[in-house]
């Protein structure tokens, strides 16, 4: 699978591209399940980027302590949620709330806290993006009966609110 990103700078929007390349029929079919689960843009999804941008330093139930790299105020501009992976697969993704610049080390404040979390319990911390789907149709690329590619795009949803519409009429 390979996959790519970039940022949008007039709003600091992330698209996100993954391609997966000759994979089963039995390997794809899961794939395309899920975006027919997400009816192509309507619902949205967090997106958990592959690649480790996070080295974990410490962690408590409230927040996680990573090494510093780079700007700490570009933690807040480009990444709204922490993805929290444990050593059983499970999954924890709360809204970064502060981030604490100690010199060589960042604290990341969670809005919410994780019951008993402790860095031994981690497996992964990376940022989490909720997206959805760019399009409302998906191609696949058969190679061979039993090998498919398929590109999937992803745009991150900055704002959502419902609004109440008023007729004019």
């Amino acid at each position: 699978c390979d996959w790519s990103s970039d940022v949008c700078s007039s709003d600091l929007k992330y698209t996100f591209k993954t391609r997966y390349r000759k994979f089963t029929r039995a390997t794809i079919w899961p794939i395309i399940q899920f975006f027919d689960s997400r009816r192509g843009r309507l619902r949205r999804f967090w997106f958990i980027p592959p690649e480790d941008i996070w080295n974990l330093h410490s962690a408590d139930e409230s927040y996680v302590n990573i090494d510093a790299e780079g700007n700490v105020e570009d933690i807040l501009d480009f990444h709204s949620h922490v993805a929290i992976t444990h050593k059983d697969g499970s999954i924890d993704i709360r809204a970064i709330d502060n981030v604490v610049d100690n010199s060589t080390i960042w604290r990341l404040d969670f809005d919410e806290t994780i019951a008993g979390l402790t860095a031994d319990d981690i497996a992964r911390v990376t940022p989490a993006h909720l997206v959805r789907n760019k399009t409302d149709a998906m191609k696949e690329r058969w190679h061979t009966d039993g090998k498919c590619d398929i590109t999937l795009e992803f745009v991150e949803v900055l704002d959502e609110d419902t609004v109440t519409l008023i007729c004019l009429t």
